[in-house]
């Protein structure tokens, strides 16, 4: 074997081996190289963040003029609930613009263009501007909360991306056609209160985590689009057209039902809603038989006024109610509240047919009773005072 030969083997080996020092300095520029990307996308960050609220104080100069000192126009007032993240970053860089409230400001032409810089905007209110177009809000896509009334509006195309909305008051609109708010799953609250056009509830199929649905003053007839909302807790639909509550028999979360000048008769739809706290009929003529609420266990305020209603035995057992209206009805016997009515506290018998005070002396809890315009005798008066010294009996 030639050592020579081997020597040269070796050496030319050792040139083939790489050489950690490069290997080091690339590792060391690799590293350099993201750091560098990681600096240029922080500080790119910070001067959009900088940015983004000088453009916001220039908006909140502009609005400052519109509204000049009416004392209800505020900008982040109450102080909006935020994540600890913004906290942090706003007390750094300085406050972002999250709620405002434009109510009664005159804004200029109508024009809310200038909004479009406020990025981070979850609550706006326009009461009494005149805003007629919403075009300029498309982009807030951080929007949670929007109010305006009177809404001389028509049209609610704008909305239809703001997928966070969670709470939209649009009272005395023109508008017809709800299907804009057809993908706004996170809508909790909707009112269109004096809306005369509003009629067909099928954009609002899919709405499942409404609660709150303000209908009154609209041309709604038809509740069968709401059937599926069984998140439904606060349904209004007073002075509607409204004969039919089929529709909504499944709604067992109802807690509050405000059918006050309905043309609603059958109220048999409403006996599974045993979740029902309040309910409102008053002005519904048609109403007679009170036999579909006798277990609505947890009802408290009962509104009867002005109905046909002269029977009150569907309201004997229904221990947790409160409040009773019975303002100019037939109703002269008040015998069936005498057996398990004893949290009544306030009892409305004006214009009714009630002569005899008997049945309500063991309602040791009725604080207010009012009698005017029935036939009621100052004798039974008193003796009704004397068994009921806390209550407060109006003439």
């Amino acid at each position: 074997m030639n050592p020579k030969v081997n020597w040269m083997e070796m050496a030319s080996e050792k040139k083939r081996l790489p050489k950690p020092q490069r290997r080091w300095f690339q590792l060391r520029l690799r590293t350099l190289l993201v750091l560098v990307t990681l600096v240029s996308m922080l500080l790119s960050w910070v001067v959009r963040e900088v940015d983004q609220r000088r453009r916001e104080k220039v908006v909140i100069a502009s609005i400052q003029s519109w509204v000049g000192s009416r004392m209800w126009c505020t900008i982040n007032y109450p102080e909006p609930e935020t994540s600890w993240w913004n906290k942090t970053i706003d007390s750094a860089f300085g406050e972002r613009v999250r709620s405002l409230d434009l109510s009664h400001a005159s804004v200029p032409k109508g024009d809310l263009s200038i909004l479009r810089e406020l990025k981070a905007l979850e609550s706006l209110k326009l009461y009494g501007t005149g805003i007629t177009d919403l075009t300029p809000l498309a982009g807030l896509k951080n929007l949670e909360a929007l109010a305006h009334d009177p809404a001389q509006l028509s049209d609610l195309s704008p909305l239809s991306g703001l997928k966070n909305l969670e709470s939209l008051r649009l009272s005395d609109t023109a508008v017809s056609d709800l299907t804009p708010l057809a993908k706004l799953k996170n809508l909790e609250t909707l009112d269109f209160h004096g809306s005369t056009k509003v009629g067909d509830l099928t954009p609002l199929t899919d709405l499942k985590n409404l609660k709150s649905l303000t209908l009154s003053f609209t041309a709604v007839s038809d509740l069968t689009p709401l059937a599926g909302l069984e998140n439904l807790e606060t349904l209004r639909l007073n002075h509607t057209a409204l004969s039919n509550l089929t529709g909504i028999a499944g709604l067992k979360n109802l807690k509050s039902l405000d059918l006050m000048k309905t043309a609603v008769s059958d109220l048999s739809p409403l006996a599974s809603m045993k979740n029902l706290e309040t309910l409102d009929l008053a002005g519904n003529t048609q109403v007679r038989d009170l036999t579909p609420l006798a277990n609505l266990k947890n009802l408290k305020t009962l509104e009867l006024m002005d109905t046909k209603v002269s029977n009150l035995n569907g309201l004997t057992g229904l221990d947790k109610l409160e409040s009773l209206t019975l303002y100019e009805t037939a109703v002269s016997d008040l015998s069936p509240l005498a057996n398990g009515l004893h949290n009544l506290e306030e009892l409305d018998l004006r214009y009714t047919g009630v002569s005899d005070l008997t049945p309500l002396t063991g309602l040791k809890n009725i604080g207010y009773l009012y009698l005017g315009g029935t036939s009621v005798s100052e004798k039974q008066i008193e003796e009704l005072k004397m068994a009921l010294p806390n209550c407060d009996i109006v003439r």
